[in-house]
């Protein structure tokens, strides 16, 4: 079970698990092509299909947030819907799990929350000129 996961004892601690994109690992469908073959589908599927049932574990202890991210089975588009409940019927069918949407929000704790899976700050990085690759907005906080 998730106790396991967390160590024996400190599940009782965890209120809330928030998955910020990229829990299906799978291929970045932004390079573009659509030639998938029934070996792919099935190789794409395994790790969905493992992400159920690790869900369905943690699920039954505590509230669960899964938002997904750019290699995840969702539109590519921003922002994003969340993850279908098809695609994970054993964890779908406990009331804690959140398909959450990419940008989401939610308050946990009476603090506001909002959390991306990083496509914004991928994309700031990659269109923006800075020496500091952890933190392109270095230079601007300058005075």
């Amino acid at each position: 079970g998730a106790e396991g996961l967390l160590g024996a004892g400190s599940g009782a601690n965890v209120a809330r698990v928030v998955v910020c994109g990229g829990a299906t690992g799978g291929r970045d469908l932004s390079e573009g092509g659509d030639d998938f073959d029934v070996l792919d589908v099935e190789k794409a599927a395994q790790p969905v299909r493992a992400l159920d049932g690790f869900l369905s574990q943690i699920a039954q202890h505590c509230e669960v947030d899964v938002m997904p991210g750019p290699n995840d089975p969702v539109g590519l588009m921003m922002p994003q819907s969340g993850i279908h409940p098809c695609l994970l019927p054993t964890a779908s069918d406990w009331q804690s799990l959140n398909l959450a949407p990419n940008p989401y929000s939610a308050r946990i704790g009476g603090k506001a929350f909002l959390g991306h899976s990083g496509s914004p700050v991928s994309d700031l990085r990659r269109y923006t000129a800075s020496p500091s690759a952890s933190c392109p907005m270095s230079d601007s906080a300058s005075p």
